[in-house]
């Protein structure tokens, strides 16, 4: 890892690069559902925000056990796997 300041810099910029990729994904899921499912609306935008928000509140306490019984790696090998493993699901799933 670079020293100092040089990793405060990039560390900056590349969560603002998340951050700008998050709210650009969550804009269009949440523009499209009056579009796909007009009749749901509500009830799939309470979904997708109460899901995302258990994600958020669980994830931290989960990652920090995976850390603590391994190292601090295997939490993102841990969702390396799971994403390899899903993806082809998604494919198959998305019409």
């Amino acid at each position: 890892m670079p020293p100092g300041a040089v990793f405060v810099v990039v560390g900056i910029v590349l969560r603002s690069a998340e951050g700008v990729g998050w709210a650009m994904g969550n804009t269009t899921t949440l523009a499209l559902l009056p579009y796909l499912y007009p009749s749901h609306v509500g009830l799939l935008s309470g979904l997708l925000l109460g899901f995302e928000g258990l994600g958020y509140s669980i994830a931290p306490p989960i990652g920090s056990l995976f850390a603590s019984e391994g190292d601090y790696h295997v939490p993102f090998w841990m969702v390396g796997g799971i994403i390899i493993i899903l993806s082809p699901l998604v494919l198959l799933l998305v019409k």
